[in-house]
């Protein structure tokens, strides 16, 4: 092991890190917070990415504080919540709340039509890409600090430092790192279950909406408790990894230095390359309409109209134009919203 008495570049960085913290910033750890934030625009790898390294995975951490504020408490403090993709969400079911009139929602409710949300590519695949994508990029965390481990293993009975607690907390910093990263995503995508207590909109127009997917502002809830506590297991792994890293040899610190800067690019290269197979950009509003409305088009399509006659009676009757009394069965009319600007 390392004399404790030399002075070297790895015993003066290891006494400093907030300095490496710094440095570290040109491979953008200062974005960390916000793009765990677009983990719907942009996708899950996104939030995972930020895990991959001790310096960036408080970026998750803040984030969580930042986005868990209720919204006039964030407002009050100059947090932009607007650019988290949940509250672009939000802003989607209050602006198509807000386009109806009070007249079309009254025939909405009297003809018990209900609003569901629809997402492309929305089903239990992206759940496991999810996850395993923030398991697999929150254990590259951990590989900075394989060569401190493998000294401790080749010199066990020469080190007084192998039974010491600090050496479990670059596991902590790891597995709080996985868990607040699956949460970031986990916080925006249930804002596709289209259950009406996740949006800020009036009590009366709640009974609008109806749940397709998974979600509820219970589970929202428990979410809430979970990323609380790996915020805070980050922030003591980050401490303790610390402990970590001024015990290193010198050598074992210059490869944990080198290693670490290699995660920071390479969580780079995962943002710039910014796959789109796990985006989830387009939501889909429908109308749920009765089945009984096919015949109603069919009969529409016999009578003697032109073509373009009918085709304007039938987009009225989809597009809310007509309502017919009974009871809801389909689907007929549709639209299409983006989250990005």
């Amino acid at each position: 092991m390392a004399d404790n008495n030399s002075t070297s570049f790895g015993s003066v960085f290891a006494s400093g890190i907030q300095d490496v913290a710094a440095v570290a910033a040109m491979f953008g750890t200062d974005i960390c917070d916000a793009n765990a934030g677009l983990a719907l625009t942009m996708g899950y790898l996104f939030p995972a990415a930020c895990g991959m390294s001790m310096f960036g995975a408080l970026g998750l951490a803040r984030h969580i504080l930042k986005s868990f504020l209720p919204p006039n408490i964030a407002k009050n403090l100059g947090i932009e919540i607007i650019k988290f993709d949940k509250y672009r969400i939000d802003k989607i079911i209050r602006d198509i709340t807000n386009e109806l009139s009070p007249n079309k929602k009254d025939r909405l409710h009297e003809q018990n039509v209900r609003i569901c949300i629809r997402v492309p590519g929305y089903d239990r695949s992206t759940w496991i890409g999810a996850f395993a994508s923030c398991f697999i990029l929150s254990c590259f965390n951990f590989i900075p600090y394989v060569p401190h481990y493998r000294t401790l293993l080749l010199y066990f009975e020469d080190s007084s430092n192998s039974s010491d607690p600090y050496i479990y907390y670059p596991l902590l910093l790891t597995f709080s790192s996985f868990v607040a990263s699956f949460v970031c995503w986990f916080d925006a995508v249930i804002m596709f279950s289209g259950s009406s207590s996740l949006y800020t909109i009036k009590r009366s127009d709640m009974k609008l909406f109806e749940p397709y997917h998974f979600g509820s502002l219970f589970a929202r809830r428990i979410g809430y408790v979970i990323g609380l506590l790996a915020a805070l297991g980050i922030i003591s792994g980050y401490i303790g990894s610390h402990l970590v890293v001024q015990k290193m040899t010198p050598i074992d610190t210059y490869y944990w230095l080198g290693l670490e800067f290699a995660m920071c690019f390479l969580r780079l290269v995962i943002w710039s390359w910014n796959t789109k197979k796990d985006d989830l950009n387009v939501i889909k509003i429908r109308y749920k309409i009765d089945r009984s409305d096919e015949g109603i088009i069919r009969q529409i399509k016999d009578l003697p109209l032109s073509a373009s006659e009918q085709t304007d009676v039938i987009s009225k009757l989809k597009t809310g134009g007509y309502f017919i009394q009974s009871e809801i069965a389909d689907v007929y009319y549709q639209a299409r919203c983006y989250i990005h600007d």
